[in-house]
């Protein structure tokens, strides 16, 4: 029993649990991006958009500050967690397979069954306890340039040339689309993208953007929100942030390892 704890010890003391982790901590930031991204379309941007054609929201370039608000409280809800369970338990399945190359020669050498420190035979997030939520795979304070990602897109549908698009579409965006068209013929079209950003439009005005063009716009969105945050995902580094995120994942396996084992102690006593 001695030598059995004594080479778990040694194990969990490597950086092997870590440097399985760190391997696969990118596609659990995919994983995360790939399921938060449609409800975070529909349930903030949305509402954001619909405040700014109340007029609750004054100028398009408002509602950038509004989205990153909104979406850093909607990711700390229980809905933005219980969305995670499903992805984090399919992350640490290749995880635990992994693992199992390191614990099955100790579970030999001591004759245990290797399922004994196999996390496979005991993935139900429930029961393993690993706690992962959308403030850790996105802490918003931290990881602004996946916020930024967002926002940048979103606002951009409104703000840039698919915005003047979007005021132009549908029969509701008929006298809109003339009233831009005939600015963008006197201000020239960059500066009329900028007038557009930071006009406080009247509120008939606003309600003439058909709702739904918006709607359609923003379904046809996700994929590139998703293609942005893989892009940002590679170009941007931020190691301090994914090194913490290695090392509490790392000492939560470990401590299952540990309570298992001390199960398998006893009928080894």
């Amino acid at each position: 029993m001695r030598e059995f704890r004594e080479e778990l010890e040694m194990l969990k003391a490597t950086r092997v649990v870590e440097d399985i982790v760190l391997k696969n901590i990118g596609t659990l930031y995919r994983s995360a991006v790939d399921t938060l991204v449609d409800p975070i379309i529909e349930q903030v941007a949305m509402p954001i958009f619909d405040r700014w054609r109340k007029g609750e929201i004054r100028r398009l370039e408002d509602t950038d500050e509004a989205l990153q608000l909104a979406i850093g409280a909607w990711l700390r809800t229980d809905e933005a967690r219980s969305l995670l369970v499903k992805p984090v338990a399919a992350w640490l399945k290749p995880v635990a397979d992994a693992l199992e190359t390191h614990t099955l020669p100790i579970c030999v050498r001591h004759h245990v069954p290797y399922t004994a420190l196999s996390l496979n035979s005991y993935l139900s997030v429930s029961e393993i306890d690993i706690r992962i939520d959308a403030r850790n795979v996105f802490a918003v304070e931290e990881l602004t340039f996946m916020i930024d990602s967002i926002i940048s897109l979103l606002v951009g549908l409104i703000c840039g040339g698919s915005g003047i698009a979007l005021l132009s579409s549908g029969p509701g965006g008929v006298v809109a689309g003339v009233l831009v068209s005939f600015l963008v013929l006197i201000l020239g079209k960059d500066k009329m993208e900028g007038a557009l950003l930071k006009a406080d439009l009247p509120v008939p005005l606003r309600k003439m953007i058909p709702r739904g063009a918006f709607e359609n716009r923003m379904k046809g969105l996700s994929s590139s929100v998703k293609k942005n945050f893989y892009e940002s995902l590679e170009k941007e580094k931020h190691e301090e942030i994914t090194a913490r995120m290695v090392d509490e994942i790392s000492a939560q396996i470990e401590m299952c390892l540990t309570k298992m084992a001390e199960v398998v102690e006893i009928p080894l006593g």
